[in-house]
């Protein structure tokens, strides 16, 4: 009698929940969309997969330093989410932290433009390769202190059948202004080659987030009124929930597993732009075209993500991204043409688009909706483990004779482990508790 009158109690609560979501689905979905759009869109003037590994190569940056920046990124954005869970999880309004954070989530990159400006020429190029390959990390670390709330808010303002359309949306826009810039890459570092033409890149990225930033406030956030989410944990408490949830969920460990192995991809990306360069003989601003070629795959990806993410699943979307994946992982290593590394570069692009939609989607899918807070931590603190794992092993490869072509078979094998795990994910229709009883959504 008491469990069927709190399931009851909790079901009017998540209805009454659902009805603020439609009455602000609107607003909430095309702010979220502009936000993101642009902010991913501005980052394609320093893309980290074509852009910045060049930046720091042309400024005699080591090897190692290159191979380790995936793990410089996703630490600075990742790494805070372990030791504010618990605190996000007490609040009851997520937006004021996002907010908190933004302006020193974007003010680095302006603050990379004026030294590559203006200092550049007093600076030492393996100092200032340094520094430029910090500001992802100063960046990441104010936008990480937020991560988990503003995956909260997203949770909340939309609802669970519009995740993928809306992660869709974000990312065409996103790649739609990559286009754009793609091409303004191509004119600057044509006109203005070397560290002026990349410091005009970084002050571009900058007034493109601050954009984003603009069209965040815009957002209305939904409150989910009396779910608990461990709210009264402290962090050691909290932190011991996590593996507690991982020992008793398949459905969770079988995530964490393939999106450990997933991130091994990130053991070839840095190195891609540079083999393509290298291969075809083309300068610096051939990377514009590259861009561009990276963005037609992502809108591609886009499309068919928001076509299909809805009707065939998250799940589906992350398995198609994986297996391009490794079909790029084959194929870039013997790549020598322009045709190839175009193609090779849409490629990416569509399957980075896929992954992008279908893994949020995916991670809020199996998570309980009373417990979203541990899960998405969870899975922020492996992908972290996975990524510094994995540069490290990448530091060892680029050291070695032929390195580009070792790094794209171990990037290969890791991303067919992730499938493998990928596909015994059993994606769940309702909306998921804690002690495993479903309640229908409206579709």
């Amino acid at each position: 009698m008491t469990t069927t009158l709190i399931d009851n109690t909790l079901q009017e609560r998540i209805a009454g929940h659902e009805k603020e979501q439609k009455r602000h689905l609107l607003r909430n979905y095309l702010a979220l969309s502009l936000e993101g759009g642009i902010y991913m869109g501005g980052m394609s003037f320093v893309m980290p997969q074509t852009i910045l590994p060049r930046v720091i190569e042309s400024l005699d940056g080591p090897r190692w330093l290159i191979a380790l920046l995936p793990t410089i990124m996703i630490v600075g954005i990742l790494g805070p989410s372990l030791f504010v869970g618990h605190r996000v999880a007490r609040m009851v309004r997520v937006k004021p932290l996002v907010l908190a954070t933004g302006i020193p989530q974007r003010l680095p990159y302006f603050l990379a433009g004026i030294l590559l400006l203006f200092f550049a020429a007093r600076v030492p190029g393996p100092m200032l390769a340094g520094f430029i390959a910090i500001i992802p990390l100063l960046s990441g670390l104010a936008g990480g202190i937020s991560l988990t709330a503003f995956q909260e808010f997203v949770a909340r303002a939309i609802p669970k059948h519009r995740l993928s359309s809306l992660w869709a949306v974000r990312n065409l826009l996103s790649a739609l202004l990559g286009m754009a810039a793609g091409q303004a890459v191509a004119v600057v570092l044509a006109r203005w080659p070397g560290t002026t033409g990349y410091g005009i890149l970084h002050i571009a990225t900058f007034c493109c987030i601050m954009l984003s930033f603009i069209a965040f406030i815009a957002t209305r956030e939904i409150i989910l009124p009396g779910v608990k989410t461990n709210g009264d944990l402290r962090w050691r408490d909290f932190t011991a929930s996590l593996l507690i949830f991982i020992r008793s969920d398949p459905q969770l460990r079988r995530y964490l597993t393939s999106r450990f192995f997933a991130m091994g991809m990130q053991i070839t990306i840095p190195f891609l732009s540079i083999h393509a360069l290298s291969a075809m003989h083309k300068p610096d601003s051939y990377l514009g075209f590259l861009v561009m070629a990276n963005m037609a795959g992502s809108i591609t990806g886009n499309i068919l993500g928001a076509l299909l993410g809805d009707r065939l699943g998250s799940r589906f979307l992350v398995l198609s991204s994986n297996v391009g994946y490794v079909l790029l992982c084959l194929w870039a290593p013997l790549a020598h043409t322009q045709w190839e590394f175009t193609a090779i570069y849409v490629l990416l692009g569509l399957s980075f688009a896929m992954d992008g939609i279908g893994v949020p989607a995916l991670g809020f899918s199996i998570s309980p909706v009373d417990k979203r807070v541990a899960y998405l931590t969870s899975m922020a603190t492996l992908t972290l483990a996975s990524i510094m794992v994995l540069s490290l092993i990448n530091i060892g490869l680029a050291r070695m004779p032929r390195s580009f072509a070792l790094q794209s078979a171990v990037s290969g094998l890791c991303v067919a482990v992730s499938l493998c795990s990928l596909w015994r994910i059993k994606v769940p229709r309702t909306v998921r508790v804690s002690d495993t009883r479903r309640m229908d959504i409206v579709n």
